[in-house]
């Protein structure tokens, strides 16, 4: 009698459980300036090039980019051809690509070190904040609830932990799951596995993902019973991929990242076309008409308003000093010779000096 009394006299106590929130990293939390992570490869290229005297093979240099991809590839598909159940190791090891690499074109030890560091040395260069996301993350920190992040990755922990924190540094302390480390990964379900399986005690009345791969961060955890949410995924659009195959270059890369970064950032389509498509023609234009006029020892240029307007005030931000040039205001018949020309005392006393050239800015 008195275990049911005791059974009947049991209340269930209402406490309100904590929910557990994880981020996805690149593309999330923070994203690279070149924006495709190919762009990195075209740093290394770069340092490739400025260091003859590591004598990398000819073709390696010339085709690096796709040659790196090549060998991740050729990484990925030996580590996936060792699998002998679906609990093996199936993510590469950073050092596997580069072991690849070697044994095709014959490199030594310290040319696969120089180039593993100049990879690492351009990614930890190339991390950009997210700020939305940082601010959201820092202020369930600072409320005290649990964030981690997961992500699919071949670069070392220790790699993206120094990423993390340069995007910001109180994300040093929150607790990361990396493929590269336990060798399971989103895309399988198994490094969500890997998170549950961390606690002690789950005591998590809800997980909430974030991340911007649909595969990844959006089927394989719901599949789990993790709710998720989606961020949009930053891609070149046809313009900017095209610039970025004409360029060939990581200077191209950074240039294409910042456009497709503002064309997310902003609705307005006449600024985009503006910053995105018209300055693109205008200032190398006006780099040119001065250099130009350098070469030619002009000593005064004249930027005729109203189509000269921002002309000119290109040439303001590009140079100062020297020859001088002036904005001068008239109207389309006298540009097109209907009025007598200008001479060149005229134009001199009628426009006041509007910027200076110095014959030595190149």
């Amino acid at each position: 009698e008195k275990i049911i009394q005791c059974t009947l006299d049991y209340k269930i106590e209402e406490k309100a459980l904590p929910v557990l929130y994880s981020y996805d990293i690149f593309d999330t939390v923070f994203t690279r300036k070149t924006l495709s992570p190919e762009g990195i490869f075209f740093y290394v290229r770069e340092k490739m090039e400025q260091e003859p005297g590591m004598a990398f093979p000819r073709t390696l240099v010339k085709r690096y980019p796709e040659i790196r991809k090549s060998c991740e590839a050729n990484a990925r598909f030996r580590r996936v051809r060792k699998m002998e159940n679906e609990w093996d190791r199936r993510e590469i090891y950073f050092e596997e690509i580069f072991d690849n690499m070697r044994q095709v074109y014959g490199l030594n030890e310290t040319q696969c070190a120089r180039l593993k560091e100049w990879e690492l040395e351009a990614e930890l260069d190339n991390v950009l904040p997210i700020e939305e996301r940082i601010v959201e993350i820092k202020n369930h920190l600072v409320k005290g609830e649990d964030v981690v992040f997961i992500s699919d990755m071949y670069l070392p922990k220790e790699q993206i932990r120094k990423m993390l924190c340069k995007a910001d540094a109180s994300l040093e302390k929150v607790p990361l799951f990396v493929s590269s480390e336990l060798g399971v990964q989103k895309t399988t379900g198994k490094l969500y596995l890997e998170v549950y399986n961390s606690f002690d005690f789950y005591k998590y009345k809800e997980w909430i993902h974030t991340g911007d791969n649909v595969f990844a961060d959006q089927t394989q955890p719901r599949k789990l019973g993790i709710r998720t949410r989606n961020v949009p995924a930053y891609k070149f659009n046809a313009y900017e991929e095209a610039l970025v195959e004409t360029l060939d270059s990581y200077d191209g890369y950074l240039i294409a990242g910042n456009l497709a970064r503002f064309r997310y950032a902003h609705t307005n389509k006449k600024e985009i076309f503006a910053r995105n498509y018209v300055s693109f023609y205008f200032i190398p234009y006006i780099s040119w008409v001065l250099r130009d006029a350098v070469k030619r020892g002009y000593r005064h240029l004249y930027f005729v308003a109203r189509d000269g307007h921002h002309l000119k005030k290109i040439a303001d931000i590009l140079i100062g000093g020297g020859t001088r040039f002036r904005q001068a205001i008239c109207t389309h018949r006298v540009r097109h010779g209907e009025y007598r020309p200008m001479s060149k005392r005229w134009m001199r006393n009628s426009f006041p000096p509007m910027g200076i050239l110095w014959k030595s800015a190149q």
